[in-house]
């Protein structure tokens, strides 16, 4: 009995190894939307007299995301153990008494899924089945995948026809892309925007044109390769993930005197992307310009440089990741004592960004550093102030450009916030405020640009918090500007005043032309004129706002005076004041019971004397010999006035 006994067994046993051979194990081949949630079913047969089960899945976890799986059979019994990784799926069972798994579907696994196909496949060397008793059961199995439900366009180009939506047909001309499409971007009416609240977008490779722009609140995988070209923008709310090279072109100009004030977009970059170039850094406490010569030099982020290509040619980043996040440029020296006083503190830095900076933007972060930023532009510079109320138009700041800031003491420091980027080449609203005219001055094939701006909070001096320091360019270039303190401006604020003093260095021999705008921000009653000293003409700026004349390289910098008067205002309380020079005296004549406070400055803004005057008259000793600028303030009037003390 015992034998028989034994021999029944062993039959037995013998009977269910051989039937394990037909057990399968299958994932199911669906096809979904990208974009979606998709159901995956796990399907089994012949599992019988089970004791244990541990199936592990592979798949691509940037394509697809686990979520979750359901026993879908209704026994209870068999509900699996299941974790996870980004790439794996582990689905252990275990029972020692054995159960019976009924043929078909036994779980339905769901995945966030991004795009492509993508294949789940066992890992058969870390699957194992076993009976009730602990014996191995062969198993054979059936790998599966998850596909689009309709083919992406091999490739297609937005157009931007409709509006920013990316899943829009109407914004593509082939078609919106999948993660096989090779996608180009290109300028028009909108740009695309891939919200937050959409799954991964994934494309094969990405080209960014010219003009073309993209913003990526959500998330974004290039499977292929990422190419910014110069002039392009993508700004990085989200996540983007290239698995390929990313790739950022900048064109340049090239040959003599040409210049650009570069920055490097990536994370990674060195020098070696200008080999055979000029490529220089600037140093605040020597005043100079470095030249860079190891190729190996690896490029600050956040750091401008200045590049002089031999000839015109597009340059190319292309190692390392996108910058994103805030940046910031600290321990920015303040240096006195250099060759040119006036340099002082000023720093080149750089825009980490590839797309353009938004200085008006809240989140600058300027510790000991002047609230202005001072962009290159064609041989001379342009300076922001914040309020796009500068020269530098809507206080933009080009993708990948150096500037310059200025530190106001040791240890300062610029914080360049990615909230502040900006598609730069969009139209931008030309902001201006009460009393500003802008000047531009052209020739030689070079410009220059200057602001003044009547501010009675400001001062005929120099005033930090609101004027802007004058960068000289190119000897070439024409350089226009005005004086407060023997400092040169490209900015000036300045209180009520009868004329303003406008300088002017030519490096060149020709004909050049200034035009004024802004004219519309003063009262119908101020009257403009700019007077051209060498030449004595006057030209009304309201009537006529440009004006054209011959300038030579060693003419008196002091050219124009620009009037300020008012008409139609009869007996004006600043008409009852008479301010007059003789024998090195300065006369005020006010009114009886009119009292007021007297300041006298020099030609360059500098406050040389302040005293209080009363009714009748009043006279302050000054040098002879010399201009000088008078300015009286009385409860009822403000009178300004240019003498000559004899």
């Amino acid at each position: 009995m015992n034998l028989i006994k034994i021999i029944s067994f062993c039959s037995l046993f013998i009977f269910g190894s051989l039937t394990a051979n037909a057990q399968t194990a299958q994932i199911g081949t669906v096809h979904a939307t990208p974009g979606s949630s998709v159901v995956v079913p796990l399907d089994v047969t012949g599992f019988t007299s089970i004791g244990s089960i541990s199936f592990k899945i592979d798949f691509d976890g940037i394509l697809m995301s686990f979520q979750s799986a359901v026993n879908v059979t209704g026994n209870n019994a068999i509900n699996p153990q299941i974790s996870f990784t980004g790439s794996q799926v582990t689905i252990s069972w275990f029972d020692v008494m054995g159960q019976n798994f009924p043929d078909g579907t036994w779980l339905e696994m769901t995945f966030n899924y991004v795009d492509c196909s993508i294949d789940l496949s066992f890992d058969e060397s870390q699957c194992f089945v076993t009976d009730f008793i602990g014996n191995p059961i062969t198993v054979v199995y059936t790998d599966g995948m998850v596909s689009p439900d309709v083919a992406a366009p091999a490739t297609t180009e937005w157009t931007g026809s409709a509006d920013q939506d990316w899943s829009n047909p109407a914004n593509w001309n082939n078609g919106v892309p999948g993660c096989v499409s090779d996608v180009v971007i290109n300028s028009g009416l909108n740009y695309p925007m891939i919200p937050a609240t959409k799954a991964t977008v994934a494309v094969g490779n990405l080209v960014i044109a010219a003009g073309g722009a993209l913003t990526v609140e959500g998330s974004l995988l290039v499977d292929d390769d990422l190419t910014i070209q110069s002039n392009g923008s993508i700004i990085e709310n989200g996540t983007v993930e290239v698995l390929g090279q990313t790739f950022v072109e900048q064109a340049c100009n090239g040959g003599a005197d040409v210049y650009h004030m570069i920055s490097t977009p990536l994370d990674y970059a060195q020098a070696i992307i200008f080999l055979g170039q000029y490529l220089r850094e600037w140093d605040e406490t020597a005043q100079t310009w470095n030249n860079i010569v190891a190729p190996s030099t690896v490029l600050s982020k956040g750091k401008g440089y200045s590049l002089n290509a031999v000839s015109p040619q597009t340059f190319v980043f292309d190692n390392g990741d996108l910058n994103h996040g805030d940046v910031t440029k600290s321990g920015l020296s303040y240096t006195m004592g250099g060759p040119d006083p006036l340099l002082a503190g000023f720093h080149l830095v750089g825009n980490p960004f590839p797309s353009a900076l938004d200085f008006t933007m809240a989140g600058w972060n300027l510790t000991d550093v002047a609230n202005n930023v001072w962009v290159w532009n064609n041989g001379n510079y342009m300076v922001g102030d914040g309020a796009a109320t500068g020269t530098l138009p809507g206080d933009i700041i080009p993708a990948l450009n150096g500037f310059f800031v200025m530190a106001t003491a040791a240890g300062g420091s610029v914080t360049m916030p990615q909230a502040a980027r900006v598609h730069g080449f969009v139209p931008f609203y030309k902001k201006s405020s009460e009393g500003r005219l802008a000047f531009n001055i052209s020739g030689n094939g070079f410009e220059d640009n200057i602001v003044v701006n009547v501010n009675d909070e400001a001062t005929p001096g120099l005033d930090q918090n609101l004027d802007a320091f004058k960068l000289f360019g190119l000897d070439a270039a024409p350089q226009l500007y005005t004086m407060a303190e023997e400092a040169p401006l490209t900015l000036n604020y300045f209180p009520s005043t009868d004329f303003v003093n406008l300088y002017l260095e030519v490096g060149a021999d020709a004909t050049y032309t200034i035009s004024a705008e802004g004219m519309e921000t003063f009262a119908s009653n101020v009257t403009l004129h700019l007077e051209d000293l060498k030449e004595g003409t006057i030209v009304d700026l309201k009537d006529t706002p440009e004006y054209n004349f011959e300038a030579m390289t060693g003419d008196d910098p002091e050219r124009f005076m620009l009037h300020f008067g008012t008409v139609g205002i009869e007996n004006s309380a600043a008409e009852q004041i008479h301010v007059f020079a003789n024998h090195g005296q300065v006369y005020v004549n006010l009114p009886a019971n009119i009292n007021g406070q007297v300041d006298i400055y020099n030609v360059m803004g500098q406050k040389i004397a302040s005293e209080e005057v009363y009714g009748g008259s009043n006279s302050v000793s000054v040098n002879s010999g010399i201009n000088y600028i008078v300015r009286v303030v009385t409860e009822s009037g403000v009178k300004t006035e240019k003498v000559f003390v004899e």
